[in-house]
């Protein structure tokens, strides 16, 4: 996605996030989540990508710390090279979900 101006990321932010982070989504992440803590000791953490690209197929990977995906959308706003923001959601730490947009070099 590419902006006009740097004022418009939130809102892009947000409307991206309002349309791939659904409940389904949520309660999926949970699940895939709850599941490797159980299992991380024999499991692949490749198969996770795997099971959410299948599902999911605009994550580009997960993490395992914190545990989440990063979406393969990214903003980037006209005339700032080199500068881009991530689309992110993870597990937090006390169990809840958090969506955020990061801003990255590259």
């Amino acid at each position: 996605m590419i902006l006009k101006e740097k004022s418009q990321v939130k809102d892009a932010q947000a409307s991206f996030f309002k349309k791939e982070v659904t409940k389904d989504f949520c309660d999926y992440l949970f699940s895939l989540y709850y599941r490797y803590q159980d299992e991380k000791e024999y499991e692949d953490f490749d198969d996770y990508i795997k099971a959410m690209k299948k599902n999911y197929p605009n994550v580009k990977t997960m993490t395992k710390r914190p545990f989440g995906v990063v979406w393969s959308e990214e903003i980037r706003v006209e005339g700032i090279k080199g500068y881009y923001w991530s689309l992110r959601t993870y597990v937090t730490s006390s169990g809840g979900i958090n969506a955020r947009c990061k801003p990255m070099k590259g």
